[in-house]
């Protein structure tokens, strides 16, 4: 009993050390949108973080599911010089003290970044946050036969899926399921479960707001499909390219078959670590090649799957990167799925109703 208490002192002890170190984060949001999810989670990885009042009312949801009480602090008002400063608002009374540094919190996220601007990689279904999964899912196993060649699971519904702006200028979710459906039907196998062998496997659902419990898929679930899938279909979401199946994928090792991999933060190489394709006749012959690729290929391309996402997308290989480079670092960029696409739409309406030069 004495001994496993003088463990538990010499851990606590440690970890009030770990804090200490960390620097101070103080966070003050007016935004709302799943974007607190990750951001928090990667945060209190490397930060101390405190919240202002503000932002308590936008995350309060965040800190009870993810049981933070302890990890997360409420900004007091204290020794601010020695403290970094993100915000969406510069212009508050807050924002004007004495900071060590103020970092602009922006949802511009389909912008070209700048040299003193970090963009924030996509996330993950705000459930694997809240759920606590991250604990309970095992690291890709790079070697083992995998049982399924592609995988998906998802909403499949022209009319949801029919919204994606097109100024994106690519296909959209419901076109290349169908043109994947219409092209290999002999091949797919529809709603199994898990242990079930199939070349193609799709769990596909109409309704977009129940896609996972319609199958009584939990999202654990979906975790060991992928893991068990050589390749996994990210086409793209409702109103915006990048969908959390494309990160989620990547973690799990399914080599992602998709067409906005130019558009993440540090883009996805075609025949490296993805599968990318532009039109129908692109995608068909990218998922033959999925069909009959030797396992050694397929490993190659898993193996640079994995280490794009360990290097560029986990949420600690992002905290990190960030906190090495803070003090160089003037804007954080998010993308806040609606918000930022919203800021492409205000672009393009001032630029049509600007007079021509000519």
């Amino acid at each position: 009993m004495k001994h496993k208490l003088r463990n538990a002192l010499v851990r606590f002890a440690g970890e009030l050390l770990s804090d200490k170190r960390k620097p101070t984060l103080v966070i003050d949001i007016r935004q709302n949108g799943r974007f607190h999810y990750p951001l928090i989670f990667s945060f209190i990885q490397c930060f101390n973080v405190e919240l202002t009042n503000r932002s308590l009312g936008q995350i309060l949801s965040v800190i009870f599911q993810f049981r933070l009480f302890g990890k997360v602090n409420f900004y007091k008002g204290k020794e601010t010089k020695y403290k970094y400063f993100l915000s969406d608002d510069f212009d508050s009374d807050l924002a004007q003290l004495d900071w060590k540094k103020r970092i602009y919190l922006s949802s511009d996220w389909y912008k070209t970044a700048g040299d003193e601007e970090y963009k924030m990689p996509y996330y993950f279904h705000p459930n694997f946050y809240s759920d606590g999964l991250f604990s309970m899912i095992d690291p890709p196993n790079r070697v083992k036969t995998r049982s399924h060649k592609l995988f998906f699971a998802g909403t499949y519904n022209k009319e949801a899926y029919d919204e994606l702006p097109d100024y994106f200028g690519m296909l959209k979710r419901y076109t290349i399921i169908s043109s994947i459906q219409q092209s290999f039907s002999h091949k797919i196998s529809l709603n199994k479960m898990t242990g079930h062998s199939a070349t193609i496997l799709f769990h596909l659902t109409s309704d977009r707001s129940n896609s996972l419990q319609k199958f009584q898929l939990s999202q654990q679930e979906v975790f060991q499909f992928l893991s068990n899938s050589d390749y996994a279909l990210c086409p793209p979401g409702c109103f915006q390219p990048p969908s959390h199946n494309l990160v989620e994928a990547l973690s799990q090792g399914a080599i992602p078959l998709c067409n906005y991999g130019h558009l993440l933060p540090v883009p996805l190489e075609d025949g490296r670590n993805s599968l990318l394709f532009k039109t129908i006749d692109d995608l068909i012959s990218k998922v033959e090649f999925i069909l009959n690729a030797p396992y050694s290929r397929t490993k190659e391309l898993r193996n640079e799957a994995i280490e794009y996402y360990d290097r560029h997308v986990s949420p600690g290989s992002f905290a990190n990167d960030f906190s090495r480079r803070i003090d160089t670092v003037s804007t954080l960029i998010l993308n806040n799925e609606t918000f930022s696409v919203n800021l492409i739409d205000d672009l393009a309406n001032n630029r049509s109703s600007q007079p021509s030069s000519s």
